[in-house]
């Protein structure tokens, strides 16, 4: 048994034994809490990695076993907790990134199903403009691109050979490949890209066409999350990799987002979220904590992977991604993975 079938076996027998409570008894810990991470919820959809995505049907299970398990609260109300050292037992938030439409067709139900809240931080500008979420764009356009234009694709992006022989038959290497070298770009360098994307594949530019705009959230989705409890966060205009603007350019980012939010939703947008992208790019540093709170945010997220102490800077919050390929056992460990982390691999 190879050592990721022994590690989900234990997973399962830690699960299904309720042995939890008793490495709790050996192992105790502060409380802490747990910031979940979705983004997409929806039968494989063709605008992001499958990786991101989870199916409603696990959804409903996700948010079944928190309701009845955990204390899910808002970001508001956890926010304040940490702030003042008192973070209740098996505290959870759930957030979601970007502001797919499934989230709110197909995920909002289901929340609200089981009487929980969320917190959906949204890239404003596909939503304000109804345009294109450049994320999304590149991840259909490779999916549906002729293979024969990879080559070419490849010698003007540089990409390695090995990635375009792989995404003839894996496309979600060269997209990832491709996202990571235009979230690195400037604002005004990532146009020019998109532009020679479009000719080599001969697909309408990111500006010219709304290919994924049917794929986000519209402004009346998003004032409609507001009238039923949820929280509106920002996660940028244009959702770039903050860490590769200068400060001007990232304050516009933090500024413009949330008064776009705050318009839309009447309400004051308090909490922010750093886009990430694939390769585990860097997406914060001291310099953009320090603008957010500035420009009047509350908290930030990070691209930090982890629990949320009573210690921790609320502008630089880990989170835990959940995804499609952890069942009711994988799911249940991650929420308590800091108390097995001597113990086993996660």
């Amino acid at each position: 048994m190879n050592r990721s079938k022994l590690t989900g076996f234990a997973k399962q027998l830690i699960h299904h034994s309720g042995s939890i409570n008793l490495v709790k008894k050996i192992n105790p810990k502060p409380n802490v809490l747990r910031m979940l991470c979705y983004h997409s919820v929806a039968d494989q959809p063709d605008y992001c990695p499958l990786s991101i995505a989870v199916k409603p049907e696990l959804f409903d299970l996700q948010m079944q076993f928190l309701a009845e398990n955990y204390s899910v609260l808002s970001i508001d109300d956890a926010i304040e907790s940490v702030k003042n050292k008192s973070v209740p037992e098996r505290a959870v938030v759930i957030t979601f990134d970007d502001g797919f439409k499934d989230n709110y067709e197909n995920a909002l139900p289901i929340i609200k199903k089981y009487g929980l809240t969320a917190t959906f931080y949204i890239t404003s500008n596909p939503i304000k403009q109804s345009s294109s979420f450049w994320v999304s764009w590149m991840q259909i356009i490779i999916a549906n691109a002729d293979p024969e234009k990879f080559e070419l694709l490849g010698k003007q992006f540089s990409v390695p050979d090995q990635v375009i022989k792989a995404g003839k038959n894996n496309r979600q290497e060269l997209t990832s490949y491709l996202t990571i070298k235009i979230n690195q770009a400037s604002l005004d360098k990532k146009k020019i890209l998109f532009e020679q994307i479009a000719e080599i594949l001969q697909v309408a530019p990111t500006d010219k066409n709304s290919i994924t705009a049917e794929i986000m959230m519209d402004e009346e989705d998003v004032k409609k999350m507001t009238e039923q409890g949820m929280t509106i966060g920002s996660h940028t205009v244009n959702h770039p990799i903050l860490t590769s603007l200068n400060e001007k350019q990232i304050l516009t980012e933090l500024v413009q987002s949330k008064n776009q939010l705050e318009e839309i939703t009447g309400q004051t947008v308090k909490h922010f979220a750093h886009p990430n992208g694939p390769g585990g790019i860097i997406n914060y540093s001291e310099l953009t904590a320090n603008l957010i709170e500035q420009v009047g945010y509350d908290s930030s997220c990070t691209s930090i992977r982890g629990m949320i102490s009573e210690q921790s800077n609320c502008y630089l919050l880990p989170r835990l991604d959940i995804n499609d390929y952890q069942d009711e056992a994988s799911f249940a460990f991650k929420l308590e993975e800091h108390y097995f982390s001597s113990l086993l691999l996660n």
